[in-house]
């Protein structure tokens, strides 16, 4: 992904992890999407609907859909203002370079 020239970009919109998203509509309608791509199966696995994948833990097939299966709006760090493709990749990202 080529996210050059959204540096700075603020729509305003942030996610219940007070993570700034990119888009106007605070990305539910991508979240929505994302679930529409997942269900429970009768063992009891969540599965991806897009290539059969499993898990016993619903984020963890939520974060595969995310990053596989869609096309993400991205999310803003709200300190160096770089955009990542999903709220795991943000999270990773402010640990790893802005641990103070």
């Amino acid at each position: 992904y080529d996210y050059e020239g959204y540096e700075g970009y603020d729509d305003g919109a942030y996610d219940s992890t007070g993570m700034q998203q990119v888009g106007a509509d605070g990305n539910k309608d991508y979240e929505v999407e994302i679930l529409s791509k997942m269900f429970r199966d009768v063992q009891g696995l969540w599965v991806c609907s897009d290539c059969g994948k499993t898990s016993r833990v619903k984020n963890n097939i939520f974060e595969h859909i995310e990053a596989l299966h869609v096309d993400s709006p991205g999310y803003a760090c709200n300190i160096c203002n770089r955009i990542l493709k999903t709220k795991n990749t943000l999270r990773n990202h402010t640990i790893l370079k802005h641990k103070n």
